[in-house]
């Protein structure tokens, strides 16, 4: 059922409703805290929002459950820079 939410939440994303698509990646990780897609895609529209904080929050969130993802290494260390810490990345 979360994949529903996380598939229109991209739907959202492309038509430029960033609103209803952070909503419908909530709505999935509500359902599932686990998936990983939803944190994937909501991390970087946090960070398009400047959100960078709830972004490395999102990436640290998939790391642990996929450590050997590069994605969401590069996603946090995004957010790190745009925070302002070019040494960042436990």
């Amino acid at each position: 059922m979360e994949q529903a939410y996380v598939s229109r939440g991209l739907v959202h994303e492309k038509l430029g409703e960033s609103t209803q698509a952070m909503q419908d990646y909530s709505q999935a990780l509500r359902l599932n805290s686990k998936n990983t897609g939803a944190l994937n895609n909501r991390g970087p529209l946090r960070t398009k929002q400047g959100d960078n904080q709830g972004a490395i929050e999102d990436f640290n969130e998939a790391l642990k459950i996929t450590p050997d993802n590069g994605q969401f290494y590069y996603g946090r260390a995004e957010a790190y820079t745009k925070l302002g810490n070019k040494k960042c990345c436990h």
